[in-house]
């Protein structure tokens, strides 16, 4: 029950299924396909509206030709770009409401079940991007056309139309609804893999793996200037023996969250295990001497904490500009040169920062 709950409570994979697709170049040739099922779609009803049996009067023609502009509107979206969440949940709603007026309103009940199963690929494009309640709702409409038009096609006859709506209801209800379970369930395990459980910070795994798509996508062309920080508390050792295992995890929680709000935009912060924590912040444009002051904020939002604890920073910068460069080595590189640097600042006494 607490899974169910945790799954209808979810807000969607969208984000983090559209970054995935980018990562891997895989936007475009999905937003083609969409586009191109969209334009079909958008073809259907003027060859409907052309058939002798097709939908008649000037409320099904005024549909119908809604339907396809909403649908040739769309296909051009997703031919331009790929959508915010926010389209895509327009889009979804646009859709649902495009199909189920094109079944209620065909003439012909067997149309009317033809264009019913158009319910099925929306159904999986929700169950992949969106959330179970609006898939829920979605699903729910779906029902309602398909109880409608079965009652259509038996003429009345209340068992044959449960029969017809027995018949395609479970594949088109359950089955996404099954697999966007199934996803939900994989994409926990899988950000439990790269989180750390105390803080809910990503962990090395994570912290890795979000830079790496970072300096990819800066290799790619675009080139991206970061500074990796490593950052080690002074002396936790003995908060953890005079304050307890409680209030150290307390305070490695809040050091957690005050490293995540010196660049809360355009960073990435990880613990990667005891009282180590690495920070990568993009730069884009800035000056060196933009590093210094993030070491330096690092530094102090760490002392700033209620517990007055310090931190030893080491700070490097890199940059991603060439087709050729190995984004796990430079990174590998990057934190090591972070690492030493870090062990200088704390052999100097802690409390401060040295730059590799």
């Amino acid at each position: 029950m607490i899974r169910l709950a945790q799954w209808w409570r979810s807000p969607g994979q969208f984000r983090e299924l559209s970054g995935y697709l980018q990562s891997r170049g895989l936007q475009r040739p999905t937003r083609y396909l969409i586009a191109a099922v969209m334009a079909l779609f958008a073809v259907v009803p003027p060859v409907m509206l052309a058939s002798p049996t097709g939908p008649s009067g000037i409320t099904a023609t005024v549909v119908s030709v809604t339907m396809s502009l909403g649908c040739a509107a769309a296909a051009l979206l997703w031919l331009t770009r790929w959508p915010t969440e926010r389209q895509s949940v327009g889009f979804s709603i646009l859709a649902t409401a495009c199909v189920m007026a094109g079944g209620l309103i065909a003439t012909d009940p067997g149309a009317g079940v033809f264009v019913g199963t158009a319910f099925a690929p929306l159904a999986g494009y929700l169950a992949l991007f969106h959330s179970a309640r609006l898939l829920s709702a979605v699903l729910a409409a779906a029902t309602i056309t398909i109880i409608v038009v079965s009652f259509r096609v038996s003429h009345g006859d209340a068992l044959m139309a449960i029969g017809h709506s027995v018949g395609v209801l479970p594949t088109m209800v359950l089955v996404p609804v099954i697999a966007q379970m199934l996803m939900h369930l994989m994409a926990t395990d899988a950000n439990n893999a790269y989180a750390d459980p105390l803080t809910g910070l990503p962990n090395r795994r994570g912290f890795e793996d979000s830079v790496r798509t970072t300096l990819a996508r800066g290799t790619a062309g675009q080139p991206e200037t970061i500074a990796i920080a490593m950052v080690d508390l002074d002396d936790f050792k003995t908060v953890n023996d005079t304050r307890g295992h409680i209030v150290g995890d307390q305070i490695l929680i809040a050091v957690g969250h005050a490293l995540r709000g010196v660049e809360p935009t355009r960073s990435v912060v990880a613990r990667i295990g005891g009282e180590e924590f690495l920070v990568a912040v993009r730069l884009g444009n800035h000056t060196r001497t933009t590093d210094h002051d993030i070491a330096a904020r690092l530094c102090r939002s760490v002392m700033e904490t209620p517990w007055g604890v310090t931190a030893s920073v080491g700070l490097t910068t890199l940059v991603a500009d060439t087709a050729t460069a190995d984004p796990e080595i430079v990174l590998n590189d990057a934190i090591h040169a972070a690492d030493m640097a870090m062990y200088d600042a704390k052999r100097a006494g802690g409390n401060q920062f040295r730059r590799a």
